[in-house]
């Protein structure tokens, strides 16, 4: 890489804390039109000294991936993963090789016992600082793509039964809970997309949710059916309040926070004698099931999920029950 390229990353990474991701591509756009016939000597710079610091590399490609839009849990991820391999293995992130990499999650799975899932995971990772400085030419080989992808283990897709759903309805004390069972059933919504919705982004009378995703950085609609529409307009006029937020904490009429909604899902749970550990990804699971075992379309399904690869829809979300399974069956065998 050339001083002048490594001078605009530098600036980019200055800026990242203060500038959106829209303001730094404009930011990056300037520079490289601006210094497209300037020539910047060695001996002018002394950014150049630092590319071999871990540290200095690693908030290079926090910089960028910011540019890139990648939400700040995908961020921490990628870091922590790559700080803990180059602290355990000690060594410069130039000089790990595909036998270092090999050999930290050998290690990784044997002290720590997790599965093949999780260190697939960690691989990826690792792949994804290592793509990024392979492709910015930071080092000349990626030593994670020799390695063969691990063989995960699939899990059993776990959903609400339309039994369970029943009796959590008859579960619900409040016409807050009812209102966020049935939202959560009608818009399939993360938690993060939940806690951070306001009464304005609902439209009752298109039944319409306007969702922003914190993961994806990007806005898709929701739509609301008749029970979620009935009781959260319900829930809503029984309010005193004047807050903007969609869902509040009884207690102190505040925006309500993702460890509240959480444990909120588990007491009704547990009320309504379901075993399973309830939580929004579970509604959000159920939800794609059941337009899944409707006859709903993947590419739909995908798309009222958030998703960016419909692989993940197939892979995680939609399953079909064993009702449906044994229906089939029985009609065609």
């Amino acid at each position: 890489m050339d001083n002048k390229e490594t001078m605009i990353k530098e600036i980019l990474f200055d800026m990242s804390m203060k500038l959106g991701s829209c303001e730094l591509q404009i930011l990056e756009n300037v520079l490289r039109i601006k210094l497209r016939k300037c020539r910047i000597e060695e001996e002018n710079t002394e950014l150049s000294t630092y590319v071999d610091d871990n540290d200095y590399i690693i908030k290079l490609f926090i910089a960028n991936k910011r540019l890139e839009n990648l939400s700040p849990k995908s961020i921490e991820q990628y870091v922590k993963a790559t700080r803990n391999m180059l602290c355990y293995m000690n060594k410069n992130y130039k000089d790990i090789t595909t036998n270092d990499i090999k050999y930290y999650l050998a290690m990784y799975q044997q002290t720590r016992g997790v599965t093949q899932n999780t260190l697939a995971n960690i691989k990826r990772f690792l792949s994804a600082f290592y793509t990024w400085a392979s492709d910015e030419e930071y080092i000349e080989k990626n030593p994670v793509r020799p390695i063969k992808a691990i063989k995960q283990q699939t899990k059993k897709k776990e959903f609400l039964t339309k039994e369970e759903i029943v009796n959590m309805r008859d579960a619900c004390k409040t016409l807050r809970e009812t209102a966020l069972l049935d939202f959560l059933l009608s818009t399939g919504v993360r938690v993060s997309e939940l806690t951070s919705l306001n009464i304005k982004d609902v439209d009752f009378t298109k039944e319409e949710v306007n969702i922003y995703a914190t993961k994806t950085r990007a806005y898709r609609t929701g739509y609301l059916n008749e029970n979620a529409k009935k009781h959260l307009l319900d829930y809503l006029n029984s309010r005193e309040d004047d807050s903007e937020a969609l869902f509040i904490s009884t207690r102190e009429n505040k925006r309500i926070n993702t460890q509240r909604v959480q444990k909120e899902l588990q007491n009704i749970a547990e009320r309504a004698g379901v075993t399973k550990h309830v939580t929004v990804h579970l509604f959000r699971k159920t939800f794609a099931t059941n337009l899944y075992n409707a006859g709903c379309d993947i590419v739909i399904i995908k798309e009222l999920l958030g998703h960016a690869n419909i692989a993940t829809t197939e892979k995680h979300y939609a399953s079909v029950n064993q009702v449906e399974i044994r229906r089939e069956h029985m009609r065609c065998a």
